[in-house]
């Protein structure tokens, strides 16, 4: 039985980027691994927890349900050196 956190979590937009990312860095089997994990992206040990993650980036905007500007604070420079695609649509 699922947890009524974890639930609520779930349904969260924030919640869905988190796994979404976590799963394009770490399983092969994902359809877009090859730009992110295939490519030496991972999620670093703070954000292998939800809260953490939502913490560091804040929420997402109501309107466009993407993260703000003001939130990706949270994206190293080893992530943008990586070289992600100019134009994505998850978010980042």
């Amino acid at each position: 039985m699922t947890s009524p956190r974890k639930s609520y979590r779930s349904r969260m937009p924030e919640y869905r980027s988190w796994y979404s990312m976590k799963q394009r860095c770490s399983y092969k089997h994902e359809t877009h691994y090859e730009y992110y994990g295939g490519r030496g992206i991972t999620v670093c040990e703070r954000w292998a927890i939800f809260e953490n993650f939502l913490e560091d980036m804040g929420k997402k905007d109501p309107l466009e349900g993407r993260l703000t500007e003001s939130t990706m604070t949270g994206i190293t420079n080893q992530v943008i050196a990586a070289g992600l695609p100019k134009h994505n649509n998850y978010g980042i």
